[in-house]
């Protein structure tokens, strides 16, 4: 395995604040604020928010990766999978082995996974819950939206939220990568950006809690049956 591999996902990680799933929506949640703010004088130019929102994307789908599979097995299993086809070639046997130790398993594959395209977070995430992600999301909105006032004053059309997300990643890369004639988006585009990756996010990690909580519930439930043997033994 190459050393300098997991020494640059170690750089990543010590220079970064607080990476969380939970920070990512909060600032997701800021930036939504200062968009709403920025007649105030605010420093931020239109350009900063499409930049932005997809590094945050981009931070959220690492976190969440790296935690359903350092939470074990299925997803630790299905991990694998999401290295196919992958440009760098490495162990996998073998950087399993830092599980446990300076890196975790999930931190080190999250950092090595591209996301440049709204399709390879929805890959990764099919490929980790072994359902399409499109519509989990749809299912996860229709059990906690009568749950959560948030999801009340968004009414849900979850093609029109992925385009849009889609969209996102196209002007980030447009800003980013070339030099063009005319502006890659209009600025009301923005407003729905930020609204879409708020609205994805919410519900992406309503989606993870509930995967989590459920595969801790089957572990509980499997040593407790294992025990109550053990006890009759």
């Amino acid at each position: 395995m190459d050393r300098d591999r997991v020494s640059q996902s170690l750089a990543v990680l010590d220079r970064r604040e607080e990476s969380g799933a939970i920070a990512v929506m909060l600032l997701a949640m800021e930036l939504r604020s200062k968009w709403s703010d920025r007649t105030g004088g605010g420093a931020e130019t239109p350009d900063f928010f499409p930049i932005k929102l997809v590094s945050l994307l981009e931070v959220f789908t690492r976190a969440c990766v790296a935690e359903l599979i350092d939470h074990g097995p299925p997803y630790v299993d299905r991990a694998r999978d999401l290295l196919r086809g992958a440009a760098n070639k490495f162990d996998f046997n073998a950087v399993r082995a830092l599980h446990g130790r300076t890196l975790r398993l999930g931190q080190f594959l999250a950092e090595q996974l591209p996301i440049s395209r709204l399709d390879h977070i929805e890959a990764y995430f099919s490929t980790l819950y072994g359902a399409q992600l499109a519509q989990l999301l749809s299912e996860t909105h229709e059990k906690y939206a009568a749950a959560y006032p948030y999801f009340k004053k968004t009414k849900l059309d979850l093609p029109k939220s992925l385009a849009n997300l889609r969209r996102l990643f196209e002007v980030r890369h447009i800003l980013v990568h070339e030099v063009t004639k005319q502006h890659p988006y209009q600025e009301d585009e923005i407003e729905n950006f930020i609204e879409d990756v708020n609205f994805f996010l919410h519900v992406a990690h309503d989606l993870l809690e509930e995967r989590s909580e459920e595969h801790t519930s089957e572990l509980q439930s499997r040593f407790g049956i294992s025990y109550a043997v053990f006890c009759l033994k």
